[in-house]
């Protein structure tokens, strides 16, 4: 396809069920974001109920934590 639109500047977000977040699943994903350049991570069913268990289970190498919602079942978390 040779016609392309430029529509400016872009960001890469990546939506993920990460299904209980682990430090084995933190080093995995960040190698794959890193390699896409990935700049915003929403991460779904983290299953933890504060940001001090969210940071024990695993750290997402090369990206900072923004925002995250507790829960024991659920739980959300969004990284930059």
């Amino acid at each position: 396809y040779q016609d392309q639109l430029t529509i400016g500047p872009t960001i890469r977000v990546c939506h993920f069920n990460i299904e209980s977040i682990s430090r084995a699943k933190c080093d995995v994903l960040s190698k794959i974001l890193l390699e896409n350049d990935v700049e915003v991570l929403a991460v779904q069913e983290t299953h933890t109920e504060s940001d001090h268990e969210l940071h024990k289970r695993g750290k997402i190498p090369g990206y900072k934590l923004a925002a995250a919602i507790h829960h024991p079942q659920y739980g959300i978390a969004t990284y930059i």
